[in-house]
């Protein structure tokens, strides 16, 4: 465990539970490390973690393996990525839609896979990336066959789509580890069920026109429920079904949750314990 020293204005960080070495907790491909280590505020305490002598050697080897990417593929990765995600120099990672430890080999194959869509149809099934380029090709069209597009995408983490971009059946089919989905997806009252089996989903963007079902998705967070809210495309009654651990913090008072409910009521959406 780390101590902290408060130092008048400084926060002094000592190594004192059996490591020896303070060094960076975000990834990095070039580690420090310190006997003692000032900061200026508690909120910079978190970039910081204790290890002992032998994970100091592991950490030193590995960044002495690294090797620096082209600068190529750098600045292809920087145009094509945008707003969303950019080449770390002071990290040596790769970030994108959030994620901030892609490695070079990991950033190859999403760079690949994303070119996986001709002429309006999304072929990205059974591919092995964490992400994809946001996937703005769309632009505006409804017609997009995505039927099974993403399906046994099984280490796919995050998506970054156009806003109303169209579900079809199986489309997210065995994509065990997405956790977040950018963009509003439409034509959900279709496909009710598509998000029910994504048991470690936290966070995805609905534009609601219909009954639909996240019985299976335990993890969504109090904002998606507020996007689905302010979102929502008719006027007609819905009914929502969420997990009963979602639908526990529903009629709970937990912060961030608290008032949600009110609004469905105005917005005429009904949730619904599975």
């Amino acid at each position: 465990m780390i101590e902290i020293n408060n130092k008048s204005q400084y926060i002094e960080l000592q190594a004192v539970g059996g490591g020896d070495w303070i060094t960076q907790s975000h990834p990095t491909n070039f580690h420090e490390f310190w006997k003692r280590k000032m900061v200026m505020t508690e909120a910079e305490i978190e970039d910081y973690m204790e290890v002992t002598d032998k994970q100091k050697a592991a950490l030193e080897a590995q960044d002495a393996a690294w090797e620096e990417p082209p600068k190529s593929f750098i600045n292809r990765w920087n145009i094509c990525t945008g707003a969303y995600g950019c080449y770390n120099n002071v990290t040596g990672y790769f970030e994108l839609n959030g994620l901030k430890d892609i490695t070079y080999e990991q950033a190859q194959k999403i760079d690949k896979g994303s070119g996986n869509c001709v002429a309006g149809v999304f072929k990205f099934g059974r591919l092995d990336v964490r992400t994809f380029y946001p996937l703005i090709g769309a632009n505006g069209m409804f017609n997009l066959d995505t039927t099974r597009c993403f399906t046994h995408c099984s280490k796919l983490e995050v998506l970054r789509l156009d806003w109303y971009f169209p579900v079809s059946p199986g489309i997210f089919n065995s994509c065990t580890s997405l956790r977040r989905i950018y963009g509003g997806l439409s034509n959900m009252s279709a496909n009710p069920t598509v998000l029910s089996d994504l048991s470690n989903l936290e966070y995805v963007e609905i534009v609601l026109s219909g009954n639909i079902d996240l019985s299976g998705c335990r993890l969504l967070e109090a904002s998606v429920f507020k996007y689905i809210l302010a979102n929502r495309r008719n006027t007609k009654e819905a009914i929502v079904k969420v997990h009963p651990e979602v639908f526990d913090k529903l009629t709970s008072n937990v912060a961030d949750w608290e008032g949600i409910l009110d609004i469905a009521t105005e917005c005429q959406v009904l949730f619904a314990r599975d």
